[in-house]
């Protein structure tokens, strides 16, 4: 999943995080983190707990697997 949405990650995977089964999860998640500033709550805890791992980063991009 590549997922850009300018500072409002948490507000669209958070829902989904929270109510999804796990089979529905992705296994790879892309999304900018340089606009964290703007979230109201830190997605990464939420995305650790369900699994995921930071594999790589670029300039103003994480990539997290569950792999």
């Amino acid at each position: 999943m590549k997922i850009d949405i300018e500072g409002y990650e948490d507000r669209a995977l958070l829902p989904f995080f929270r109510a999804a089964p796990m089979t529905l999860l992705p296994d790879h998640i892309i999304m900018e983190d340089t606009e964290s500033a703007r979230w109201a709550q830190d997605i990464l805890p939420v995305l650790r707990r369900a699994g995921y791992e930071r594999r790589g980063r670029s300039r103003g991009n994480i990539l997290l697997s569950r792999f």
